[in-house]
């Protein structure tokens, strides 16, 4: 099921109903419970929603996939906002263990998950974008000729949607946005390389202020030694490398989204002094945290 949600120019946020797409994308299936549901999210225009309170801004051909969320809104920008939802139900996870043929689980993981306690998403950025469009493209044509239930179409769409999934992972490490996306809970040890990945970030972002080596290691029930090596080999950079980028991106997000001052954000993403974070965010990003809030501003006329 295609859908497309807008929201024009300076007027009232759209709320998503995400949990009743669902419920009704389900009884349109057979008898057989649906197990997996695939619910992306694709920007056509430049973005902003909210995902459970946490505003998250998507520039065209970005996306993102969804296992479980409680509330989803589209908010208004100073332009008119557009997106496209592609929802399909399926009672065997064929698509997650096409892309976990193609040697990366990270999807297969996440989508296996089945009893999240939190907030479960992918956010892909910087994907290519005539690849995207193109599959998109296919199945929604296919979609369209789906009238009478073709099971030879509806096994181009599965495999289509698999080859789609395959793609926005394939680069994986460039287009997945660790600290926009929200990864499952579950047992480090038994998990992937790209699942250790997505769990570890997750919990530096959430101790963002205050994090440590130390305290992760004993978090994860690891020693010290086999944490740090733990990180280099899932990261391809020491963890305390991987904690100064996640605070960039955050500073970035929060420079962003918010109207937080400069102080706020370098205090609750771990600086004690704002002199430190000045001179870090400036040379990382070759302009002051001022004036890379004042460029978001006037490129996308945002208005918080």
């Amino acid at each position: 099921m295609f859908l497309t949600i807008t929201s024009k120019p300076l007027n009232n946020s759209k709320i998503i109903p995400y949990k009743a797409l669902l419920t009704h994308q389900s009884t349109m299936m057979s008898k057989n419970s649906s197990k997996f549901h695939i619910f992306l999210l694709r920007a056509l225009t430049t973005c902003l929603l909210k995902i459970d309170g946490q505003k998250l801004l998507l520039k065209p051909n970005e996306v993102i996939l969804i296992k479980k969320i409680n509330s989803l809104t589209l908010q208004s920008l100073s332009k008119k906002s557009a997106l496209q939802i592609l929802l399909e139900s399926y009672s065997a996870s064929y698509p997650f263990d096409f892309v976990t043929m193609g040697g990366s689980p990270l999807i297969h993981d996440m989508m296996h998950n089945t009893n999240p306690t939190k907030s479960v998403y992918i956010v892909f950025r910087h994907l290519p974008a005539q690849i995207i469009r193109s599959y998109y493209n296919l199945l929604a044509n296919l979609e369209n000729q789906n009238t009478v239930a073709d099971p030879t179409i509806t096994f181009e769409k599965t495999t289509l949607i698999g080859l789609l999934l395959a793609e926005l992972i394939r680069n994986y490490q460039k287009t997945v946005s660790l600290t926009d996306s929200q990864f499952p809970d579950q047992n480090i040890h038994h998990a992937s390389a790209e699942t250790q990945a997505g769990i570890i970030f997750q919990y530096i972002v959430d101790h963002i202020q205050n994090i440590s080596v130390k305290e992760a290691a004993h978090h994860f029930g690891y020693s010290h030694n086999y944490f740090s090596r733990l990180c280099k080999k899932v990261f391809k950079a020491n963890f305390s490398e991987k904690v100064t980028e996640i605070r960039l991106e955050l500073a970035c997000r929060m420079l962003s989204l918010t109207r937080k001052s400069v102080t706020e954000i370098s205090t609750e993403i771990g600086y004690a002094d704002p002199t430190s974070f000045y001179k870090i965010f400036k040379t990382a990003t070759g302009t002051t945290p001022s004036s890379f809030r004042n460029r978001f501003n006037a490129a996308h006329a945002f208005h918080k």
